[in-house]
């Protein structure tokens, strides 16, 4: 059997803190992190989130980096693509028809050492494919 008294974390003996001990010792108080915010906020439905993720390929060659994004239905205006450092971030917005299938998609990539990331191109297909490529340094 064993012993209460002995910590399972650190193998030696601790004193135990009972629930009678609360006039010893005071309350614990709970403050919320940044973490509890987010779960109040998706529970409770007081910010939006998003509804959808586009389907997405990252493709590594020799000379280069591309992300493909399917995303049909959705222009130049509602997409923004940037670089800071070595982050590449994208924000996304598509209006559906219900409300499931709309909403704004937000993206963040680190980018290998060896990547240009003053040098991205992006562009939009005829077929709704978001096409970002990043050169590789020679």
């Amino acid at each position: 059997m064993r012993n209460p008294n002995i910590s399972p974390w650190l193998g030696k003996q601790e004193p135990a803190i009972l629930f009678d001990d609360r006039e010893k010792f005071g309350t614990v108080e709970v403050h919320p992190t940044p973490k509890d915010e987010v779960y109040n906020q998706i529970v409770n439905h007081t910010k939006e989130f998003v509804n959808w993720v586009p389907p997405m390929n990252i493709i590594h060659g020799r000379d280069y980096m591309r992300i493909e994004l399917t995303i049909p239905g959705i222009s130049k205006a509602d997409c923004r693509i940037g670089s800071t450092g070595s982050l590449l971030w994208m924000r996304i917005h598509k209006t559906g028809v219900a409300a499931q299938d709309g909403g704004t998609f937000y993206r963040t990539f680190i980018l290998p050492e060896e990547m240009k990331a003053d040098k991205i191109k992006a562009y939009y297909t005829e077929f709704g494919t978001l096409i970002i490529t990043i050169p590789r340094e020679d």
